[in-house]
Formats: structure tokens, sequence, C-alpha cells
């Protein structure tokens, strides 16, 4: 059997753009927000209706910070070829622009949003933030796998 080893970064990159493009779209549409804060509020306040939003939007950038940190790693080389991180990353990109996808498709409530950014955006972030950590703060050598 030959030593071939599978190459993610392809793969990761096009899945995080996915992801990165439907939270784009879901902070982008002021339509989808009302939607999904109609989920929750039968006739909601102006009050409701700017919190809800709020919240939208909260959640929204915090998922780009993250997105921020899943590109640094990239456009660094510090994670592009460690393919078990790739892997967990592909995995949870795929994942999360799915169920993004639901959420804006199907309408959720939104306060369904949140649960989405942390175990999708802020793990994969975490992970990521991880790995920047081992490489450039504790040295520890790069070797792919």
């Amino acid at each position: 059997m030959l030593g071939c080893r599978i190459n993610f970064a392809p793969k990761y990159w096009l899945i995080l753009y996915f992801h990165l493009r439907t939270s784009h779209i879901c902070n982008r549409v002021p339509q989808l927000k009302e939607h999904n804060i109609y989920a929750v509020y039968d006739s909601p306040s102006s009050l409701q209706r700017n919190d809800a939003a709020s919240e939208i939007e909260a959640a929204m950038n915090t998922a780009i910070v993250c997105f921020l940190f899943d590109f640094i790693g990239i456009f660094s080389g510090s994670s592009l070829f460690i393919n078990k991180v790739n892997l967990l990353q592909i995995i949870l990109h795929f994942a999360g622009g799915i169920l993004l996808a639901t959420y804006i498709q199907d309408a959720w409530a939104f306060t369904s949003l949140w649960p989405l950014v942390i175990a999708f955006n802020m793990t994969s972030a975490l992970v990521e933030a991880s790995v920047l950590f081992g490489l450039h703060v504790l040295k520890v050598a790069n070797t792919g796998d």
C-alpha cells in the first residue's frame, strides 16, 4: 500500500467559505431577521424588535470574529496541513453552514442563533486559537499530524 496522505486543505476552504457566506446572508438581509423575530413574538413591540435585532447582530458579529481566527490559521499556514484539525473544522463548518441555512430557510426563532454560533463557530475558533497558541507561544513543532 502506498503511503498516500489525504490533504483536507482545499475542502476546508470550500466549507469555510460556504459557512461564512451563509452567516453573511443571515446578518445582512433585514427581512430574514424579521422572520426570526416573529418566530418568537406574535406582535413584537419596537423595543423587543430592536433587542432581538441587536442579539442577532451580536451573534453574527461574534461568528465573524471566530471566522477571523480560522482565516489567520489558514493564511499563516499554522493549521493548514494539520489534517485532524482540518477534518474537525470541515465537520464543524459543514454542519454549521447546513444548520444556519436551515435557520434562514425555516425562519427559526432568533434565540436559537447563539447555540449555533457557540457550537460551530466558537468551537472551531477555540481549536484554531489552541493551534496558534501551541505553535507560536509554546513553540510546539508542526509535524502535520
